[in-house]
This record gives structure tokens, C-alpha cells and sequence, in this order.
């Protein structure tokens, strides 16, 4: 009996029978007489019928779980949706592909060099800019300022800034000497950041120019050190989160099939995402998620990075800090298993297929514009429906899974007989912490988590 009256049965039971050994009800006591407790919890009565002692041994409590956080999320359902954007000779090897605040979409063709402007209704003008083999390129969304890397190689490679209105007489090179694959942007500050495919650094600029090594000791490799001791394989493109002197960016190593995190104001380079070079298409956290040949970086308004995955013929979010990578578009898997067939079908999840892709760009809308090199065009990806969502943070114990716990309702806090079992998604977040995501209930205005 508790303090508050509430009785429970926890040994014995009333219909007649034999005294026997068991736990709850199926242990059957005859005449009782008195019952002691010990420091542990376990129950001593003497049973005259049978002339012994008995002893009920305490259940080994739940492990407690304690409610870290309650919020409403925005969460999806469903798949993007992939269709051909912008085709035409102006997109031949369209490699590189930005989104500028308003929507408007900038692609570079490195067959040409020219630079098209796409309006968010998909109507494409090629611009007077011309730029000698355009990979990727980016915009600084404060000045407008389109900023290109060239794979043109010896003096002619390097970044070039074309201003508006993206004439032929606005395109000046601001860095050069070295094959440049792909580059970031702090709108911010308008610094701007290069990968140096030749020498395997990254390089940081001002927008007039020229560049120094920021990160990258020029030697190939996959070493996660200080900045200056840190090593590279064919960096590419570069997403940049915060700004100034507390940037973090983030590049896509292609070579090493990694993404990596260069923290500027920590002094350190680390690796946040792929299990090594040329990895078949495979989401996971961290390590467990295979890259191949990833090439574009582009961080999205949800706080994600877009990852161009070029041999694995896909798209992939990764989100931050935790580097959870699920594929978004693409299938490598068409017609078997990491079998990578080029094709073009329109569709939506695994039935819309890329290519050669190269550089993705995200609108404040969250859709996804990629460059698909082979198929010379740019491919639009419309998000999946979305919705709200009860999103509850939890810890538990070391050894739980997510299938140790279960999402209960109530719209009364008391008594406890009002909750009621409610379908939920379970997701580990790391040792000891999980995570509970249900439709919201009409009715339902207290969560509670059971442990099973």
C-alpha cells in the first residue's frame, strides 16, 4: 500500500491451492502469518500451512527513462520528385549548378564555358559571361557575385567573379595557377573559399583576390589533423556554415570518397561522412555511409548539406552536426545492385534516375537543382509533402534499443490507467539517447515513455 492508499497484489494468490513456488500469481501461499522486508527490497513471510519461510524476491526495477526535450518538428513523408529543368546545347557537360535568393537558378556548361540564368518558371537565357571550363560555381546571395571554379589548369584555372548583370565584360580571374573543381561562399564577408585539385588544398580569398592556403599540408591523403597538417585527395566543392573567423566548412573530398569539416577557429580538419573512395551508394551515420566520388557541397535552408554523389549517380542530405546520410534522388542500384546505369527517366524516390551529376544548389524553398554532366541538362527535385510532428528527446540505459520502449498517450495525467499505447518511430540519436516522433493526436496532451 502506498502512501496515497493505492493497493497492488504482489504475491500469492486468493483461489485455493496447494502452497507452490512462483512469481506473482502462480505462487500459492496457505496460512500467513508475518511479513518482513530487507534493505533490498525482498519480501520474508512465514507460511504456517507448509511450515516454511518464504522468500519473494524483488523484480529488477525498468531501466528509468527521463524526458530530455518536447518540440513540434516539421517532418516528411514520402520522396522528392526528379524532372528535367533546363536542357539544350546550352547546358553541354553542364557540370556546376546556384541558387540565388530569389530562385533564379545559374548553371555553367563546361563544353562552352557559357553561363545560363533559369528563372524559377524554368525559362533559360544564356548570359554574355564566359568562363574557360566552368566546373562549379556559387553566388554570394548579399552581392550577387557569381563566383566559378575552372579545371582550365595552369594560369588560365583558378576562380574567376563575374558580376551583374553577367556580361562578357564582367568576368575577372581573383585566383589562379591551379585546377580548381569546386568552391563556397560567405555571403556574409563575400570570402571565398577553393579547393586546389593540383596541390590538395583549400584556399581562402577575398572577393577581389588573390587566394592562400587556409587548410591542407599539399600532400594526398585522408589525414585529419590541424589545418596545416592536414591532408586532402581532389577537394571539390565547399559548403560554408557561420562566417568569418568561426566559418565551418564543409568539402567534399572526392578522391577519398569523404566529406570533411574544416573548423577555422578550432585549428582542425576531421572527417563527418563516407567509409572510403568509391564506396557503393549506402546511407548510414558517419563512417557507415558510402560515398563515391562525391563532388558538390551546397548547404540547403534546413541546415543540411546537398551532396552531389557523382560515381554513385545520386543526391544525398546529410544533416549537421549528427552526419545521418540518406539519399534523395538517384538510383545507383538500376537495373541491379551498384550497378550505376546512366539514364534520364523522370520520377519520384528510386524511379527518378541521374546521371553524371556534379554540383547541386537548394532554394529557400528546399528544392534541389542538380547539373547532370551527361545528360547536359539540370534536374529539379521537388520535396516531399511535409507535416507536423511531436518530436520527444529521451535518455535511457546503455544497453536499450529502440524496440526497449513504448510511446504512451493520455489527454488526463491522472490516474495512470488513462495512458494508452500510441504508434510511434523510434530512432537512436547516440549511446543512452533516443528519440520518439508521432502525429500529434487530437486529444493526446500528455507523452509519456514506457520502458518495455
Amino acid at each position: 500500500m502506498t502512501a496515497l492508499g493505492v493497493v497492488t497484489t504482489i504475491g500469492g494468490n486468493c483461489s485455493p491451492g496447494t502452497p507452490a513456488e512462483g512469481c506473482g500469481t502462480d505462487a500459492h501461499f496457505g496460512n500467513i502469518g508475518q511479513v518482513a522486508v530487507d534493505s533490498s527490497g525482498h519480501v520474508y513471510t512465514a507460511d504456517r500451512s507448509d511450515s516454511n519461510i518464504k522468500k519473494g524476491i524483488a523484480p529488477t526495477p525498468a531501466v528509468a527513462t527521463h524526458i530530455t526535450s518536447i518540440s513540434f518538428q516539421t517532418a516528411v513523408t514520402g520522396d522528392y520528385c526528379w524532372s528535367v529543368f533546363a536542357s539544350g546545347g546550352a547546358f553541354s557537360g553542364c557540370y556546376g549548378a546556384t541558387v540565388d535568393s530569389d530562385g533564379t537558378v545559374y548553371a555553367a556548361a563546361l563544353g562552352s564555358g557559357v553561363i545560363s540564368k533559369i528563372t524559377p518558371g524554368g525559362v533559360a537565357t544564356s548570359l554574355g559571361a564566359v568562363v574557360p571550363g566552368p566546373v562549379e560555381l556559387v553566388i554570394s546571395t548579399t552581392t550577387h557575385n557569381l563566383y566559378v571554379a575552372s579545371l582550365a589548369g595552369g594560369a588560365a584555372g583558378g576562380i574567376y567573379k563575374v558580376v551583374p548583370p553577367y556580361g562578357a565584360g564582367d568576368v575577372t580571374q581573383i585566383d589562379s595557377g591551379y585546377t580548381c573543381f569546386g568552391c563556397g561562399v560567405d555571403s556574409t564577408t563575400d570570402t571565398v573559399y577553393a579547393g586546389d585539385r593540383n596541390n590538395n588544398q583549400i584556399r581562402s580569398m577575398s572577393s577581389s583576390g588573390p587566394g592562400s592556403v587556409l587548410a591542407g599540408s599539399g600532400g594526398t591523403g585522408s589525414l585529419n589533423a590541424s589545418l596545416a597538417g592536414s591532408t586532402f585527395n581532389a577537394p571539390c566543392g565547399i559548403a560554408v556554415v557561420g562566417s568569418g573567423g568561426t566559418a565551418v566548412l564543409y568539402v567534399a573530398d572526392q578522391n577519398n570518397g569523404l566529406i570533411r569539416k574544416i573548423d577555422v577557429a578550432g585549428n582542425a580538419v576531421s572527417t563527418l561522412a563516407g567509409s572510403g573512395f568509391n564506396a557503393c551508394n549506402a546511407d548510414g551515420i558517419g563512417a557507415a555511409a558510402g560515398l563515391a566520388n562525391p563532388t558538390g557541397c551546397t548547404l540547403g535552408p534546413d541546415g543540411s548539406l546537398y551532396i552531389a554523389d557523382q560515381d554513385n549517380l545520386t543526391v544525398r542530405k546529410i544533416t549537421l552536426p549528427a552526419g545521418v546520410v540518406t539519399t534523395i534522388g538517384g538510383n545507383p542500384d538500376f537495373p541491379t545492385p551498384c550497378a550505376r546505369t546512366y539514364d534520364n527517366a523522370d520520377g519520384c524516390g528510386a524511379a527518378g534516375h541521374l546521371s553524371d551529376v556534379g554540383q547541386c544548389g537548394v532554394s529557400s524553398g528546399g528544392i534541389v537543382y542538380v547539373a547532370d554532366r551527361a545528360n547536359s541538362d539540370v534536374k529539379k527535385g521537388v520535396p516531399p509533402a511535409s507535416s507536423k510532428v511531436v518530436q520527444i528527446d529521451f535518455t535511457g540505459g546503455a544497453s536499450d534499443t529502440t524496440s526497449s520502449f513504448t510511446l504512451q498517450h493520455s489527454s488526463l495525467v491522472t490516474p495512470a490507467s488513462n495512458y494508452t499505447d500510441v504508434a510511434a518511430t523510434f530512432s537512436q540519436l547516440g549511446p543512452s539517447s533516443f528519440r520518439a516522433t508521432v502525429s500529434p493526436s487530437g486529444d493526446a496532451q500528455y507523452y509519456r515513455i514506457k520502458h518495455n
